[in-house]
């Protein structure tokens, strides 16, 4: 990510007091533009407290991206507890055997054409 200019921070123990402090803390500290997550964690499968973190991040401006993946959309609705961006890998579902490359993402119509839009520039792999 430094390639990016990104700074980033890594936080383990999801919905714990000191995770919820740190992430306070990060964004009373920093400019965080987004908030990039994994719910359930893998290989851990814990899991984010996503309208916690979604209520937290937006009242300081912060984007927030919840990678599925794990839980599939069957199981956990993201979006629809307050994320802004939710990716899933399909590829996992679909092979699982480094033959197929497949995944999705999901947020508003603005969020995903600017997404279109880098992955136009950057491409699929940069």
């Amino acid at each position: 990510m430094q390639k990016y200019e990104v700074d980033q921070e890594q936080r383990d123990t999801p919905n714990s007091l000191e995770y919820v402090d740190a992430l306070e803390h990060a964004l009373d500290k920093n400019e965080v533009t987004l908030f990039f997550t994994e719910s359930p964690t893998n290989p851990f499968l814990r899991c984010v407290d996503i309208e916690l973190v979604s209520k937290l991040c937006h009242s300081k401006g912060t984007l927030v991206c919840v990678d599925g993946t794990f839980a599939t959309p069957l199981n956990q609705k993201a979006l629809a507890l307050g994320a802004d961006i939710v990716l899933h890998s399909a590829t996992k579902y679909i092979a699982g055997h480094n033959d197929v490359l497949g995944g999705c993402i999901s947020g508003s119509e603005k969020l995903i054409s600017a997404v279109r839009t880098l992955h136009n520039i950057f491409g699929w792999c940069s």
